[in-house]
Parts: C-alpha cells; sequence; structure tokens
C-alpha cells in the first residue's frame, strides 16, 4: 500500500458507530477482493469472505474494541479496529481501493496510536499477509519490525502471515489527528 500523498482532501477521522459497520463491512470485503486475490482462495472471496466479514463485525464489542473510521465526504474511506491493552492488538486497517496512496492509513495508524497512548499503551502488532509487500513496507515505514512468519487463521483460511511488532507506539503517533 501506497502513502504517496494525492489530490484528495483531508478526511474526517471519528469513532465508528454500530450503525457505520454495514459501510465497513463493505468496505473491508471490497478491499479484500482488491488486495488479497493472490492470498486467498477466489471461491472464499466470492462465496464465504462475505459471510465472515459480516459476521466478524456483529460480533464486535464496543466495549474492548475501538474502531476509527476516515470519511471523505459522505464516503467511508477506511477504517482500523483495534484494542488497547498492553500490546495492542491491530485486528485490522483497510483502506478503500480508490483512497490508497493518499494518507489515510498512515493518519488511521496514527489516530488510533494517539488514543492507545491516552489508554497507557506502549506497544503494538498485527498480522499481515506474508506476500502482501506493500503493506509490510507500510508497516515498516511507520516504524515496525518483522517477528515472526506462521500460518495465522483467517477465518476458515490458514495464511502465511507476517507479525508486525511496534516496541513503542509514540513511532505510530506523529502528529495527533483530532477526532
Amino acid at each position: 500500500m501506497s502513502d504517496a500523498p494525492n489530490a484528495l482532501s483531508s478526511p474526517t477521522i471519528r469513532l465508528a458507530a454500530r450503525t457505520d459497520f454495514e459501510r465497513l463491512a463493505a468496505l473491508q470485503l471490497a478491499s479484500w477482493r482488491d488486495a488479497y486475490f493472490e492470498a486467498l482462495p477466489a471461491s472464499y472471496l466470492e462465496q464465504q469472505a462475505p459471510h465472515d466479514i459480516s459476521e466478524h463485525w456483529r460480533q464486535i464489542d464496543l466495549e474492548k474494541t475501538q474502531v476509527l473510521m476516515a470519511e471523505q465526504g459522505a464516503d467511508a474511506a477506511g477504517f482500523i479496529v483495534f484494542d488497547c491493552q498492553e500490546p495492542a492488538f491491530i485486528d485490522n486497517l483497510h483502506v478503500a481501493p480508490g483512497n490508497r496512496g493518499g494518507g489515510i492509513g498512515r493518519r488511521l495508524m496514527a489516530a488510533a496510536a494517539a488514543r492507545m497512548q491516552d489508554a497507557g499503551v506502549r506497544q503494538a502488532f498485527l498480522w499481515a499477509f506474508a506476500n502482501n509487500h506493500d503493506s509490510l513496507q507500510f508497516y515498516e515505514r511507520l516504524g515496525a519490525e518483522l517477528e515472526t512468519v506462521e500460518d495465522y487463521p483467517v477465518f476458515s483460511v490458514l495464511v502465511p502471515s507476517a507479525k508486525m511488532v511496534w516496541s513503542d507506539v509514540a513511532m505510530l503517533a506523529g502528529e495527533r489527528v483530532p477526532l
């Protein structure tokens, strides 16, 4: 995922509400189909992924998990799902395919990191598909280090995945993004 600036106006980043989840699930599915066609079987992306993603969003507990979303006008442009435990687990970061490269991913990561810091969290991690080199490079540019590569369950599919770790979320926070 490139994070070069483009001509898009700056997105608004806010806490998502449960009423936003259907839009965010649709964004996640579109992102998966665009970016993960080499990592996940086509039959899974077409047949089972819509159900799995929808069910995942229904089960999010907003008392334990935070969801920030970026909006470009009335459109959902991206989102990040994370907790504020030590170390924080970043469950999802997705930017709509047409909005990639405009800094939305970087801004979402910074906003999440600021919330983690406010909760006293110092470290964070996530799992990214090992063959998604653009994402791995993006996370490395944000200060993550590769800890391990192993098969990681993505619903019913085991996918070779890289555990990316931030030993200090302050590296991610950078410029604080107002919510």
